[in-house]
Formats: structure tokens, sequence, C-alpha cells
């Protein structure tokens, strides 16, 4: 039930649409374009809201920068979301999202850091942020290892405490 289309490389330009074709009526389109030139890509990205359960989900917006430095790639992204509506009443919830992530590839092994933080403008005005740390070792073609950490902050303006996360990952994939 999606109709999409994604355009040739124009010179290092790239655009695509999709829309959620369906008998309800919350269709949605969604729309993109990235450009490419050496070690650079830009992208910047639509998402129309849809209607869900009588509340019309607001507008989505995005635009991502990843630059690459020889083994290191550096990515910097930034996402917005517009209030919700339930009839003709916002709903007090635009939503902002800020996040850089550091990749550093070394033969087989792979090693991120990363730091995002994001904000929901309601009645308790919410605020998280969070560290992320990843090593990763391909061991073959179809397998790799990795540890990965997550550590982060989720705050508001009332009197409740704030909620700290911490949670640690080791694992294997193996893909046949």
């Amino acid at each position: 039930d999606n109709l999409q289309y994604v355009s040739p490389d124009f010179s290092g330009l790239t655009v695509g649409a999709t829309a959620k074709l369906d008998s309800d009526s919350n269709d949605s389109l969604a729309l993109a374009a990235k450009y490419s030139m050496d070690s650079l890509d830009v992208v910047a990205a639509y998402a129309m809201g849809r209607e869900e359960d009588g509340t019309e989900k607001g507008d989505s917006y995005g635009l991502a920068v990843s630059y690459g430095i020889e083994d290191l790639t550096l990515s910097l992204a930034y996402e917005s979301k517009d209030e919700d509506k339930v009839g003709t009443v916002d709903a007090d919830n635009e939503e902002t999202y800020i996040g850089f992530l550091a990749n550093y590839s070394m033969g087989a092994s792979n090693f991120a850091l990363g730091y995002a933080m994001s904000e929901v403008d309601n009645a308790t005005d919410d605020e998280s942020d969070g560290i992320y740390v990843q090593a990763l070792h391909n061991v073959s073609d179809h397998m790799y290892v990795y540890v990965e950490y997550l550590t982060s902050t989720d705050s508001d303006n009332t009197s409740d405490p704030d909620e700290d996360l911490d949670a640690l990952a080791i694992g294997a994939t193996y893909v046949f």
C-alpha cells in the first residue's frame, strides 16, 4: 500500500518520494533529497503528519550532514516534529532532536562515539541526553561481534527526580 519513487543520481543529487496509499484517512507523504560530493553527504527530509486515533500528528523535518576524513566519519543530525492537534486544539508536544556521531574504522574493527539530546515542548518540558559508545569487530564476511554502552538522563521541569539509564550490550551476529 505504498507508492515510492527514487530518482537517478543527477551529479550527486538524488530525490525521492513515498506516499502511503490507504483507504483510511491516514494517508501520508514523505519527501527526501540527498546530495553527495566527495566525502560530504547532505540529506534533507520532510514527512507529512497523519491522522491516528483522532489525533492529527504534526509534520516532521530533518537534516543530516556526514563528512568522511580518511577512516573517520563525522555525522550531525537535526530533527523536528510539529505539535499534534486533537480537533483544533494543540497537544503541546513539539519535539526536537540533535545528534552527533563519530565513527572510526580500523581494518576489520569499527569504533563509534555519539551524543544526542532531545526536547519535548509539553507541560513538563521533557529533556533527555545520552552518550553512546560502540566497538564492533568483523570476524568474517558473515559474522561480527560487538560491545555497546549507552548512558542517558531524562529530566523535566517538575519536582520529579531525573531518570538515569545505563545499558551495556555484548553480542555476536551471524548472517546466513
